[in-house]
């Protein structure tokens, strides 16, 4: 068996980026930030916009981004928000905005980024 670094667990920023990119996938995520350890049902009543498939396809782009673990407990599976990959976005943006940066929130920048994209300049 082989022993796998730390590091190497470590999801590449690119897909913590582009889960963080959907609002759907920011709003699973919020969702985990109220109340941790939800199952799938759990979400689902909480997004009663979504469907379970599209619960369970975003949920696992953000498993695969490292942004959610999830735990079987029984019959159960347990979803749990992940911060260290958040953190660790956060501290790379956080050099772009100076010392005030540490109360710009991910859904703020996304917000004006997304205003900002709406404005084509060509």
């Amino acid at each position: 068996m082989t022993i796998r670094s730390p590091i190497d667990l470590v999801p590449p920023a690119g897909e913590v980026f582009r889960a963080l990119a959907d609002p759907t996938r920011r709003a699973v995520l919020d969702a985990l930030l109220v109340e941790d350890a939800q199952t799938l049902s759990q979400l689902c009543s909480g997004l009663p916009s979504l469907t379970r498939f599209t619960v369970m396809k975003h949920l696992g782009v953000l498993e695969q981004a490292g942004l959610v673990v999830t735990e079987k407990v029984g019959r159960h599976k347990r979803h749990h928000l992940n911060r260290i990959p958040l953190e660790q976005a956060n501290r790379w943006l956080r050099k772009f905005f100076g010392k005030s940066s540490a109360t710009i929130g991910v859904d703020e920048l996304f917000r004006s980024t997304e205003s900002t994209a709406q404005l084509q300049l060509w």
